[in-house]
Formats: structure tokens, sequence, C-alpha cells
């Protein structure tokens, strides 16, 4: 399954339509972020069981229509700007949707950047390691931690017993399994 990025569709097309050199792309990148968001409310009204699934894809499916022909017209006679915007946007045509028809999967990957966020910024404020082996254990840090910050775990209390595991003294500890 692939589930391209909406929230940085709509970014580019607010770029879109605020650089001074797309300057006749304003209406078209303005029209696109109301039709997104339209789309955006229904499925934030499914998350809020304000709407059922079968709602959402009803509900959608003509917008859906109406956008395709949108982006299919001006890829066809727009600005220059708006038709490379229309033909990236239609060869991830069928990645936008995958959220309508699989239930679980989100519009957006804002989750998934805000789970990674602690492992960038330790990076950025650190530099580097200095090896590979390094490296590793960095990336083997972090997952541990995120992952008991996901299951309301206490990392520092995992590793201790990760290391009390690796020197023969307990059970070793898994991050499938809660305790």
């Amino acid at each position: 399954l692939l589930q391209h990025c909406w929230a940085h569709l709509i970014r580019e097309a607010k770029a879109l339509g605020s650089a001074p050199a797309h300057g006749r792309s304003e209406p078209f990148a303005l029209l696109v972020r109301r039709q997104f968001g339209a789309v955006l409310r229904l499925w934030h009204a499914t998350q809020q069981g304000r709407l059922s699934r079968a709602e959402l894809i009803g509900k959608t499916r003509p917008l859906v229509e109406q956008m395709r022909a949108l982006f299919v017209t001006n890829q066809a006679h727009g600005p220059p700007a708006v038709t490379k915007y229309c033909t990236g946007v239609l060869k991830r045509w069928d990645a936008l949707w995958t959220f309508l028809e699989h239930a679980g999967v989100e519009p957006t990957n804002n989750r998934a950047e805000r789970m990674i966020r602690p492992a960038v910024q330790t990076r950025k404020l650190s530099f580097t390691t200095r090896s590979e082996a390094g490296q590793r254990l960095r990336a083997v840090l972090l997952t541990v931690t995120q992952s008991c910050r996901l299951q309301d775990r206490n990392g520092y209390e995992f590793l201790r017993a990760a290391l009390r595991a690796h020197r023969g003294e307990g059970p070793r500890p898994s991050l499938l399994t809660p305790p």
C-alpha cells in the first residue's frame, strides 16, 4: 500500500499560488486547496465518528471525479507551473486515495513524521557518530526508546533489563510483548 501525503500536496499547491512568478496559478491553487480541504474535512468527520466509512466514500466519490477532471484539464491547458503540478499529481493519483480504500490509513504522514522527530532532533543536536557501529547503536537505542514510549513503558527500565539479560542475570525483555 502506498499513500501519498496530502500535507505535502497542499503545501505545494500553496507555494504554487503564492509564488510571484506563477501569477496566473493563484486561482487554480486556491481551488485545489479548497477541494483537498473538503476531502480532509470528510475524513476527519469519519475519524471523529460523525460520518461512517460508507458515507465518507459516497461523499468523496464526486469530489474525486471533479478533482481528476480539474487536474487533467489544467495539465493540458494550464500555465506551465500548473501543468507541471498537475502532471506530478496525476502520476501519483492512485496513491492519493489509499486512505479511502483501506481503513486505518491516514491521508498524511504527520503521525510518522512525529514518530521520527526525536531521532531527527538527536541527530541534528549531536551531529553524528564516528563509526558504523555507533550509527547502529544510535538507531537501536532510538528504536527501543520510541517503541517503549508508544507502549507507555519506561525505556530506561527496558534497557536495564536488556543489559541484565546480556550478563545472564534475567530473562531477555521483548518489545513485541508488553511486560
